[in-house]
């Protein structure tokens, strides 16, 4: 009967131990969106395959798609004028709801860029989740939305 108290236990332990390694704070997140979006939205003739499949892998699908969706028409303009789009904050991410997701620790983030090169703004909010367990940092953008404004 102590075995198995003391099994049970120590799997407690075990997992109470886990999941503060991967307790991440709001900071982390937030500065790991700004810099996953800066780096994605900092599209260039210059890029590779290699590159685009690097920024890749912290999105789903889900969230992939939108950002396929916004360059699938800049693409050729970016191109042919040689451009490399130059990103700027307008506002700090803002984490507006964080909890758990699905079984995963996770954050809404809220955040604005605007893209002068084509004369926009782009308010984003991410769904990111602490979702990769064996990669530093871990986290994936679950869910993607975007609202463009030209100007």
């Amino acid at each position: 009967m102590k075995a198995i108290y003391y099994a049970k236990f120590a799997c407690a332990m075990s997992l109470a131990i886990v999941s503060l390694a991967y307790d991440y704070s709001d900071n982390d997140v937030a500065s790991w969106a700004q810099q996953t979006l800066m780096a994605t939205l900092s599209a260039s003739y210059l890029e590779k395959p290699s590159d685009i499949e690097a920024l890749r892998i912290n999105y789903t699908q889900a969230a992939w798609d939108p950002m396929v969706n916004f360059f699938h028409e800049k693409l050729n303009l970016i191109y042919s004028e040689h451009l490399t789009l130059h990103p700027m904050p307008l506002t700090s991410p803002v984490i507006v709801a964080s909890g758990n997701f699905a079984g995963f620790q996770g954050w809404r983030v809220e955040q604005a860029f605007n893209v002068p090169e084509f004369r926009i703004n782009i308010q984003f909010s991410l769904l990111i989740l602490n979702a990769k367990a064996d990669k530093e940092p871990p986290f994936v953008i679950q869910s993607l939305s975007m609202r463009v404004e030209h100007y």
